[in-house]
Formats: C-alpha cells, structure tokens, sequence
C-alpha cells in the first residue's frame, strides 16, 4: 500500500495492470483535471469522476484523508493513491 503522494499504477487499454475500481477527483476549470479526465476516458478506465466542486466541505476532508492534502487531480486505484498528473506542465496546486 502507498502512502499520501505515492504513485499507484492506472491501467490503460495498452498496458498489462489489472483494473481495480478506480475513483478521479477533478475541479471543473483545472488544466491538470481535465488532462487526467481525458487520459481516463481514452484509455478506457472504467471510473468514477468526482468533482469536488460539488460538495467541497466533504470532498475537501475526503481528499485529506486520502492523499494527505486538497489538491486535484487525484486518482484513488483500490488502496492507492496517485496525486496529479505527470503528462501536462500545469501547476495543479491546492484549492
């Protein structure tokens, strides 16, 4: 099991990890969610897409208790936790 800021392996339709459910936290206007919910959505990742804009209080304590701290995106794979996405240069920084 990862800790907070660990990475955990997301599948995708070209590599070999086995899919676990899996769980995106976004914030509507960020570059880095949009990029990570594009990257789900084309790799075929079966997940839940929350945006935290819809409950903050709760999804602010959710993302805490997950990752450590309230930052999007954040990508919750069964017992790991993966914070950001590597494959845009925007700064995803807290909220």
């Amino acid at each position: 099991m990862h800790g907070p800021g660990k990475h955990a392996p997301i599948p995708g339709k070209r590599g070999t990890a086995v899919y676990e459910p899996t769980t995106l936290y976004i914030k509507p206007g960020c570059p880095c969610c949009h990029a990570a919910q594009a990257f789900v959505e084309y790799e075929g990742i079966p997940a839940r897409i929350i945006n935290v804009l819809a409950d903050l209080s709760r999804y602010r304590q959710e993302l805490i208790h997950l990752a450590g701290k309230a930052v999007v995106p954040v990508f919750v794979q069964g017992s790991e936790v993966r914070i950001g996405f590597k494959n845009l240069s925007a700064d995803c920084g807290g909220w």
